[in-house]
């Protein structure tokens, strides 16, 4: 088979051949009329040259196809269109009856793009019309065309417009007129005998050209195409006119090859392709096409009561084959066939024995009665079951019985494989699931990869690496992460081949030497790794993208940043890949490549530490499948963490995603994430608020070291954030070690009196598990704060075990650095500090700000210190890292800080205006520079009052009110340039002075905006003091007279500027404010929130000491860091490194909370009105269902209480006669007795 992917319509000119006939055999019977014609039905002057001139054979002669013809190239395939079809196209090949069935395949899956499909159904019956009763025209039209939409399947025909496949193809003409353009077209596969086709000629066509096929008439034998079909293959043996078996046999050829193939896109999936017999009528012919079926173990599902040979199959199915008598058979024909002829005893014996062969093969027989289909399932479980029922063994053993659950699996029907296959009486074993389930992976089938659990796959044993990396090479070729992983490979092939062309890398020198074996090995390893992913056992398949752990991880590392270390951070560097293989060697090598070396990765040390649930809710999220990632998260720890960081990855794919449906079904399912984790957050604080508080700052080892609310401030989770529990533990953290119900007059009465300090004004917490260090002492000048001792003690049994030994007062230096320390005392400082910074400020520049050589003097020369001590704390902000982010994320995160920036531009302004400044010719250069750059410093307060509780809300709506002005100024200085252009034209046409202009045109219709409306300049009758003289205008002594010619074009102009301006614009401005304001208001909560995190992170990390003092604290950290080569010891910044053992009892804890929020999910669906009305539908149906089966066991018994009195009739009428055969020489007065129910069964 030709390798994967799709090939022109020219390919099948070039590669499929038709037979033509190459020797004129002369038909004698024919001869003898007159007519000269071929045994192949062509007269002779339809015959090539030289196959008139080979016509000498013996009158015996047999025309044969494989002695007397010879292979063309085909000239007949492409398109073509019906009258009465629009533009709907038809593709079509005609092809030779030798054709192999591997390249008639290749035509319909690779020239054709028809998909690889589920299930073929091969329709068989009578080829004479003939109507269909009612319920067999429903199963057609509406079951047998669900069921192939759903199931993705073939319909196979005959292909002509006759018969059981004119009606196949009315139903699929009703199916594709129905149906929506998100479903998938019904594929109906004609296979047409070339030489009974009417109007062939006009499907000739050598260049794959679009052709017009009508045929205005036909007689028999020939018969058209049925338009309904989609694709046809014209099959030709040579012969004209003629009924032959070649496209029979060629046909079961196809059908056999594609049982063979695998399904899904290339051949890819766990099962065969399954193949199903339809009957629908048919005539006896028909009964040798179903035996050759069943007997080569093609299952037949039969429409009892449609006719035919379907009727009698129907009636003898349950019949035991050696209860099958000639006589029943010609009962049977004799209903079936009414106005046929009895059949002779020959034949009456040849088709008994072939009804008996077919009937011995029940388990491949499935018959769907009128009865039956009242009360069967939907069409598909039909076909799914009579699957089941030709493929089921008789043992109890898995293996039997793999390949019902590949066609549950194929086809979805997970209640059929519960009931079926699922139902306890069979002993599964994980290793019998495994394949499965990497299918139900792959093929996002959340509900059967819940089965598999429940029936005993272990993730854990079964998520090898190979398989891992097999499920994300399995990934869409379309989908963002597809592109994302091609784009990590082909930047690591690129630095692969850099590093071969020009030499080792730094890896190979500080591995020190041997780099090239350790190269080659780990890309062994990789290749190795990625085994089956990389190519398939169908050569159509192809080699699929060799994606590995490693691109993985920086894909995620791309959305989840430097806040989680790498989630798969033995694939980030080359050099433990290299160490890895150096001391392991080849046992490593098959250690990473060998999945049934060991079941989990944690059982072996050189193994990458996995979580098999993360790592499947991680790849579901990064495919966007809801509920298979939600599944993966109900079953795994870390529940909240989870969440928000599917939340950031799935905030970032929306971004990528091309698709807007796709992209919003990406933001739905992010704000589902918030949701959840918001949820299980509230269902945690509502058990224990001290395990949430750890839970939140808790550093979670599967997500690479990253908090709760880290992950979340990453995702921007406002709603997470506005939960009561974020909250509180911010205002713990924000207090310190003081109690967040301290009156704010105290803290500034101590703020203003330090004394009053140990006056007990102030309450601290009294209880600290440990003794404060030195370096905690020092905090206040280092700047490291200590989050309050709550993060220490949240466990409540640790506060049981605390003993009174533990619980100590405050001492003075204590209570000290606890109160300078505190968050909210670092904020009140600097806010402080900067007040009078700027009041300092404004001296300067109002009083004390002299040119030099006189300036710049004390007062000045202080503030320069001052603007030191901010850049100083900038820079220290800048390069700060929190957590194991990179420097260059520390520096980006700064960066895209909003008043970050606003800091930037400030300190930028005031080091241009000391430039400036300190030369006498730029001096008030210099001033201006000041100027502005004051009103951005103070600007910089909006900033402080974000963390007040009513004005930093109210600050949020002003910012979106700012972005709705520059929208309505973009409007408005069209409006208002149009106008003053305008005026200034009709007013002043000869003023030629640039600086009078502008300033006429801009300024003075802005003024009128407000009411300054100059009419002493505008209106002729109120001109006074001007001057007609150009040269004076320009002088400037009197002002220039307007033009009067249309001066009342001016006043007009004036009228609708105010008119537009004034009442339509500033309503406009106004409307957009109150629609601003209550959109924002509702969220303005959530979002102040927020930003209040960031001020609070901000000001914890801040040294205690405000500028311009906070250079003691940078001076302290330099001298340590650079002079002592000792780092201070920090805490974590809202982190803790847990304990193992108490990290596992947090879990655990969180897992309980977990179930408990999604029982009370279940029983709130379960108790609304919508999931009752469901309840009590499906309860209805289940009545009715049972209501009509005891309709069908009612009549059912009362055909068996007939037959009960018919057979005891029968018994008495034999006792009579052999009593009066006894009693023949005697007088026999007995009465033969009398049958009630005779007339009645009659």
């Amino acid at each position: 088979m030709a390798s994967h992917g799709l090939q022109d319509e020219g390919w099948i000119g070039r590669n499929i051949r038709i037979p033509v006939c190459s020797a004129y055999v002369a038909d004698i019977e024919l001869a003898h009329n007159g007519r000269a014609t071929c045994q192949c039905g062509s007269s002779m002057a339809l015959h090539t040259h030289l196959a008139q001139q080979n016509n000498t054979h013996p009158d015996d002669t047999v025309w044969n196809p494989d002695l007397h013809t010879s292979d063309e190239p085909t000239d007949a395939y492409g398109d073509f269109i019906c009258q009465g079809l629009g533009k709907s196209q038809r593709k079509y090949a005609r092809v030779s009856y030798k054709t192999s069935a591997d390249l008639l395949y290749n035509v319909l899956t690779r020239t054709w793009g028809l998909r690889t499909p589920n299930l073929v159904m091969s329709v068989v019956g009578g080829e004479a019309n003939f109507q269909l009763k009612p319920w067999v025209r429903d199963v057609l039209r509406t079951g047998l065309m669900r069921a192939v939409q759903s199931t993705g399947a073939w319909l196979i025909t005959g292909g002509l417009h006759t018969g059981v496949m004119r009606h196949i193809g009315e139903a699929v003409s009703e199916h594709s007129m129905a149906r929506t353009p998100a479903e998938h077209k019904v594929v109906a596969i004609g296979i047409v005998p070339w030489g009974q086709l009417a109007g062939r000629k006009a499907l000739l066509n050598k260049r794959g050209l679009r052709k017009e096929y009508t045929v205005p008439g036909w007689e028999r034998p020939l018969l058209p195409l049925d338009k309904n079909h989609s694709h046809f293959l014209l099959v030709d043996d040579g012969t004209t006119g003629q009924r032959s078996t070649h496209v029979h046999m060629l046909r079961v050829h196809l059908e056999r090859f594609i049982a063979k193939q695998k399904t899904m896109h290339g051949g890819t999936g766990c099962i065969e392709i399954p193949v199903l017999y339809v009957l629908i009528g048919g005539e006896l012919e028909v009964l040798k096409t179903v035996q050759d079926a069943v007997v080569n173990g093609t299952p037949c599902l039969v429409l009892g009561g449609s006719g035919g040979i379907a009727d009698i199959i129907t009636a003898v199915v349950s019949v035991s084959p050696d209860e099958i008598t000639a006589e029943m058979v010609a009962t049977h024909h004799h209903v079936a066939f009414p106005n046929e002829d009895e059949l002779s005893g020959e034949q009456l014996n040849k088709w008994t024995d072939v009804i008996k062969s077919i009937v011995e093969q029940s388990n491949m027989l499935t018959a769907l009665t009128e009865e039956e289909h009242e009360v069967a399932e939907p069409m598909d479980t039909v076909i799914l079951k009579s699957l089941f029922k030709a493929c089921r063994g008789k043992s109890h053993e898995a293996a039997e019985y793999k390949d019902e659950l590949n066609l549950a699996l194929a086809w979805n029907q997970m209640d059929i494989a519960k009931s079926e296959i699922f139902n306890g009486n069979i002993a599964w074993k994980a290793k019998d699931l495994e394949e499965s389930m990497n299918v139900a992976l792959v093929s996002d089938k959340p509900n059967f990869v819940k089965l598999f659990v429940e029936n005993g796959v272990n993730i854990g044993a079964f998520l090898t690496l190979k398989r891992l990396q097999q499920l994300y090479c399995a990934t869409a070729p379309k989908s963002v992460l597809y592109k994302l992983l091609s784009d990590k490979l082909a930047r690591r092939k690129d630095e692969k081949v850099g590093s071969f062309l020009f030499g080792k890398t730094d890896d190979d020198e500080d591995s020190g030497g041997g780099g090239d074996e350790a190269d080659a090995a780990a890309t062994v390893a990789e290749d190795e790794a990625n085994g089956g992913a990389l190519s398939g056992s169908n050569p159509d398949v192809g080699r699929k993208p060799g994606f590995t752990m490693r691109d993985v991880s920086l894909v995620l590392h791309d959305f989840l940043g430097d806040v989680c270390e790498p989630i798969y951070q033995d694939y980030m560097e080359k050099s433990s890949l290299k160490t890895l293989f150096k001391s392991k060697g080849k046992e490593v090598e098959q250690a990473y490549t060998d999945e049934t070396d060991s079941p989990t990765f944690e059982e072996d040390s050189t193994r990458p530490k996995m979580y098999p649930y993360r790592d499947l809710f991680i790849w579901a999220v990064l495919q966007n499948r809801r509920q298979m990632a939600l599944y993966f998260w109900e079953m795994g720890q870390n529940s909240v963490a989870s969440m928000l960081a599917a939340m950031r990855i799935l905030k970032g794919l929306s971004r990528l995603e091309p698709e807007a449906e796709a992209a919003l079904e990406m933001k739905d399912f992010m704000v589902m994430c918030e949701n959840m984790s918001v949820a299980v957050l509230n269902e945690c604080y509502r058990t224990s608020q001290a395990r949430t508080f750890k839970l939140l700052v808790r550093q979670s080892p599967s997500w690479g070291n990253a908090t709760c609310l880290q992950l979340a401030s990453e995702a921007n989770a406002e709603a997470f954030f506005s939960h009561s529990a974020a909250q509180d533990l911010l205002n713990d953290i924000w207090w310190g070690d003081m109690s967040n119900e301290t009156d704010i007059w105290k803290i500034f009465a101590v703020f203003f009196c330090p004394p009053l300090l140990y006056c007990n004004l102030i309450e601290f917490s009294e209880l600290s598990i440990q003794k404060p260090s030195a370096l905690e002492m020092d905090s206040v000048a280092d700047g490291e704060n200590v989050v309050l001792s709550l993060l220490q003690r949240l466990d409540e049994k640790d506060i049981e075990g605390v003993t009174m030994s533990m619980r100590e007062r405050y001492t003075c230096s204590r209570r000290w650095t606890r109160f300078w320390g505190a968050p909210i005392i670092v904020f009140l400082g600097n806010v402080v500090t900067y007040f009078m910074f700027l009041f300092l400020f404004a001296y300067v520049l109002l009083v004390d700000f002299r040119p030099p050589p006189v300036g710049p003097r004390g007062p000045e020369l202080f503030l320069y210190f001052w603007v030191f001590t901010l850049v100083c704390e900038e820079i220290r902000q800048s390069f700060h890292k929190v957590g194991n982010i990179s420097l260059v994320h520390s520096l980006k995160q700064y960066i895209e800080d909003f008043w970050n920036k606003c800091d930037i531009i400030a300190i930028s302004l005031f080091i241009l205006g000391l430039i400036l400044r300190m030369f006498p010719s730029r001096f008030n250069d210099g001033r201006v520079v000041f100027c502005l750059d004051y009103m951005v410093f103070a600007m910089r307060l909006i900033h402080i009052f974000a963390v007040h509780k009513q004005l930093g809300p109210k600050i949020i709506i002003v910012g979106g009110m700012i972005k709705d002005v520059f929208f309505f100024l973009f409007i408005l200085g069209i409006w208002l340039i149009a106008y003053g252009v305008a005026t200034e034209g009709l007013l002043h046409p000869d003023d030629t002075r640039l600086d009078w202009t502008f300033r006429r045109v801009l300024y003075r219709p802005y003024l009128q905006i407000f009411g300054q409306i100059p009419l002493d300049e505008m209106d002729a009758v109120k001109i006074l003091n001007c001057s007609d003289d150009s040269m004076e205008g320009m002088m400037g002594s009197n002002a220039a007279c307007p033009n009067t010619y249309a001066n009342w074009i001016v006043i007009l102009l004036l009228v609708i500027f105010l008119l537009v301006t004034n009442v339509l614009l500033l309503n406009l401005l106004i409307a957009m404010f109150s629609y601003t304001f209550s959109q924002v208001q509702g969220n303005s909560d959530k979002i102040w929130r927020f930003q209040r995190y960031n001020l609070i992170v901000e000001y914890h990390d801040r040294p205690s000491l405000a500028p311009p003092f906070i250079i003691i604290s940078h001076i302290k950290h330099l001298v340590r860091k650079f002079v002592f080569k000792a780092t201070a010891e920090k805490h974590k910044h809202f982190m803790q490194k847990l304990q193992e053992d108490l990290d596992q009892r947090l879990m655990v804890w969180e897992g309980i909370q977990k179930v408990n929020y999604l029982t009370d999910a279940i029983l709130r669906k379960r108790d609304c009105s919508e999931e009752r009305l469901k309840r009590t539908s499906k309860k209805l149906d289940m009545v009715l269902k049972l209501a009509q089966d005891i309709q069908v066991q009612e009549r059912r018994l009362n055909s068996l209480d007939a037959q009960y009195e018919q057979m005891r009739y029968c018994a008495k009428a034999l006792s009579w006669l052999i009593e009066a055969q006894k009693e023949t020489n005697k007088d026999f007065t007995m009465v033969p007795p009398v049958c009630p129910d005779l007339g009645e069964t009659k």
